[in-house]
Order: structure tokens, then C-alpha cells, then sequence
């Protein structure tokens, strides 16, 4: 039988919970190096709000033109076209409104392929540089994405308009 000497019981209480203290401050300074800014968090979801609404703007403008594109085929082989004036008009202008739309909706992928957008949390961790500059910190990122938005709202504003202007049942 082999007999172990007996340890201080004390010694190994003092120690137990320093190396429980030094485990949460190791676990609470990772969280903190992995974690973001508040404004950095608040680019973000600036960022999200303007892919998002410029998504539903594209569904939407798809939508309409599809829907305009509709009657213009039914018009299309609508043997009264050819002989009323009213028709032509109407069939005329529902051309000349899908022609809009389409030149709106070419005009928003146009601006949203020139944003600059955030890169990943992963794309960071790898080394990705930062795509508004090295000169740029969260405030002037913060600063892009809203001029991004101001200028989205500005262009959701004219997408309503033209489809409201040239809504036809």
C-alpha cells in the first residue's frame, strides 16, 4: 500500500479561488477583444436596414413591371386595340411605364453596386482591410452608411412616386 503525504487543506482553498477568478477575467477579456464598438454594432445595422430596403425595393419594382407587363400582353392581342384610339393610348402608356420603372430599377442597381459596405466579423479576423480607409473610424464609417440611407430614402421616395403615378388597372 502506498501512502501519499496529506495536503494543506488551507493552501489548496487560498488557490481555488484565485484560479476561478483568473478563468472569468480571461473568459471577460476574450469576450471584450471579440467584441464591437456601439457605433461599429450601430454601422451594422444601418448597413442591414439599407440592404434590406433596397431588396424590397427591387421586389417591389419587379413586381409592378411584371404586373404592367401583364396587361400589356392582354392588350397585346386585344383585336380592339388596333381600331380605338383609347386603347393605343392606354397601351402606349403602359409601355412607356414599364420603360420607367425599368429605368429606376436600373438606376438603384447602379447606386447599390457603387456602396462600400462592412466586411464580415470573419472577414476582420482573417486581416481584411477596412474598405471606407485606413483614416476611417467608426464615427466616419457610421457617417457613409447614413449618407447611404439618406440617399436610399431619397430614391424610395421617387420609386413610390413613379409607381404611383403610372398605376393602371
Amino acid at each position: 500500500m502506498i501512502l501519499f503525504p496529506k495536503r494543506n487543506c488551507k493552501f489548496m482553498h487560498q488557490k481555488a479561488p484565485m484560479a476561478k477568478y483568473t478563468y472569468v477575467l480571461l473568459i471577460i477579456m476574450a469576450s471584450c477583444a471579440s467584441a464591437e464598438s456601439p457605433a461599429l454594432l450601430e454601422c451594422r445595422q444601418v448597413q442591414e436596414n439599407i440592404v434590406l430596403l433596397t431588396s424590397l425595393l427591387d421586389s417591389s419594382l419587379n413586381s409592378h413591371v411584371s404586373a404592367l407587363r401583364e396587361q400589356c400582353n392582354a392588350m397585346s392581342v386585344d383585336t380592339l386595340l388596333a381600331t380605338d384610339s383609347l386603347r393605343r393610348k392606354h397601351y402606349s402608356n403602359l409601355k412607356e411605364s414599364v420603360a420607367l420603372i425599368e429605368e429606376k430599377q436600373t438606376e438603384m442597381h447602379r447606386w447599390k453596386s457603387g456602396l462600400i459596405l462592412l466586411p464580415t466579423r470573419e472577414e476582420i479576423a482573417s486581416g481584411i482591410r477596412n474598405p471606407f480607409g485606413k483614416a476611417a473610424g467608426d464615427a466616419g464609417i457610421l457617417q457613409a452608411l447614413n449618407t447611404y440611407s439618406d440617399t436610399l430614402t431619397i430614391l424610395e421616395k421617387s420609386i413610390t412616386e413613379l409607381i404611383n403615378s403610372h398605376h393602371y388597372e
